[in-house]
Order: C-alpha cells, then sequence, then structure tokens
C-alpha cells in the first residue's frame, strides 16, 4: 500500500500538488494520503495540532495575531484540500491532516514526519525560483530531493 504525505504551504504551487494528488491517489489501489502542514505559529511543545475537523478551538500558539490568522489560514487550506481529495474519490478512510509545529526546519520536518509515519513518497510543490536563488537561498523542495534516502519524491510545479 503506497502511503503519501503531501507537503502543504499556503503557496499556490502546494495547491497545484494537491491536485495532482487528487488526479491520481483515487486510482491507487489502497493509496493513503496524509496532507501535513508545518506551522512557525505553534510552540514545539504542543508536537501536533489536532485537524481541523477534529476541534473548533484554538491550539495553544505563539501569542500573537499574526499566528492566529496564520492557523485560520492552514485550517482552512486542509478543510480546501480535504475537500478537493475526497471529491475526487479518495476515501475518507485513507485520508488524514495533520498540523506540526516548526522544529528542525521545515524540510527535515517533512522528512521527519514522512520516516514516523513509514510514507513512501512525499509530493511537494516547486515554487519555481531560477537556478541562482535556489543555489542561493536554498529550497525547501530542493532540500527534501537531497535528503529523502529510501523516499520517492514528487515535486510538482
Amino acid at each position: 500500500m503506497l502511503k503519501i504525505l503531501l507537503a502543504l504551504d499556503l503557496s499556490p504551487h502546494s495547491l497545484r500538488a494537491a491536485e495532482y494528488v487528487a488526479r491520481v491517489a483515487p486510482h491507487l489501489d489502497g493509496c493513503q494520503v496524509t496532507a501535513l502542514v508545518v506551522s512557525s505559529g505553534i510552540p514545539y511543545s504542543a508536537q501536533q495540532v489536532p485537524p481541523p475537523q477534529a476541534e473548533e478551538t484554538e491550539p495553544e500558539l505563539h501569542g500573537d495575531e499574526d499566528h492566529l490568522q496564520e492557523m485560520r489560514e492552514v485550517r482552512s487550506l486542509l478543510d480546501e484540500v480535504r475537500s478537493l481529495l475526497l471529491k475526487s474519490g479518495l476515501p475518507e478512510e485513507r485520508l488524514q491532516t495533520r498540523i506540526k509545529p516548526l522544529g528542525r526546519g521545515i524540510a527535515l520536518d517533512i522528512l521527519d514526519e514522512a520516516r514516523n509515519h513509514d510514507c513512501d513518497t512525499i509530493v511537494v510543490g516547486r515554487r519555481g525560483l531560477s537556478k541562482v536563488k535556489s543555489l542561493l537561498l536554498g529550497s525547501i523542495s530542493s532540500t527534501i530531493v537531497q535528503n529523502a534516502e529510501g523516499l520517492t519524491v514528487w515535486v510538482v510545479e
């Protein structure tokens, strides 16, 4: 059984990755999908925030309005992606959503999550940085590809 970790952020690039997974995953026999957002607004001690559908109250956050707004946007994104995947035919029991606090860095946290949950594949969107900018600034998708030993990575543009 294929286990996909769909790494999301608040960019249109991650939505394109979600749309790609929605087209492919329902046709892969027994495929499970976990949609993950790594958020800087959650204290690391929280370990993980309940998914949007599990809890209506706000989790413990680093205390400013920007982080509260980020959490609202993240939950809205996960609701949208969940709806997209379910409408595409992915059974609800094969779909999970997670919000994880930022720990070692977004790319490394994504890799850790994939390994901790025995995922086979990570799907990420690519922001389209030029090669020079990507080299100088780094890139989450590049870091994931470089460190994904034993995992398949789908980078969706």
